[in-house]
C-alpha cells in the first residue's frame, strides 16, 4: 500500500473521516507484550491516525478509518468489506493529500521501519 492509494481511497468516500496521520510500515512491526503478540500502531497515541502494515488492502484502509470513527471490530470488519467490494456510486469527491513527515511531527519513529504522513488537504 502506498500513500497515493490511501489518498485515492479516501478521496472517493466523502462520508468517511480522513485521519490526520497515516503510518505505513515498511516491514512487519510486531512484538510481544505481556505474552501476547501485537502489531505496534499509533492509533492509541494519536487517536486520529491509521497504521498500515505491509500487505494492507483497500479493506484494511477502510477498516482502520472506521475504527477512528468509533466503530468496533465486528461492525468495522463488515462495513469495510462492503466498501472494498462496492465502488463509490455517488459522484461527490474530495481532494485528500498527505505529505511525508521528516521530523518534529509529534511521533518518535527513528529506528522504526515506518513512514509517517500528515494530512494537508481534506477534512
Amino acid at each position: 500500500m502506498r500513500i497515493e492509494d490511501v489518498e485515492r481511497l479516501l478521496s472517493g468516500r466523502f462520508y468517511l473521516k480522513v485521519p490526520k496521520h497515516v503510518f505505513l510500515a515498511k516491514e512487519p512491526v510486531i512484538g510481544e507484550v505481556d505474552g501476547i503478540v501485537r502489531v505496534f500502531g499509533a492509533a492509541k497515541r494519536f487517536g486520529d491516525a491509521i497504521f498500515l502494515a505491509p500487505g494492507a488492502t483497500e479493506k484494511t484502509v477502510y477498516e482502520e478509518v472506521l475504527h477512528t470513527m468509533g466503530l468496533r471490530e465486528p461492525g468495522a470488519k463488515l462495513l469495510s468489506a462492503i466498501l472494498a467490494a462496492v465502488p463509490p456510486i455517488l459522484p461527490f469527491k474530495r481532494k485528500v493529500k498527505y505529505v511525508k513527515c521528516t521530523g518534529g511531527c509529534g511521533f518518535h519513529h527513528e529506528g522504526l521501519p515506518v513512514e509517517h504522513y500528515i494530512l494537508v488537504e481534506g477534512d
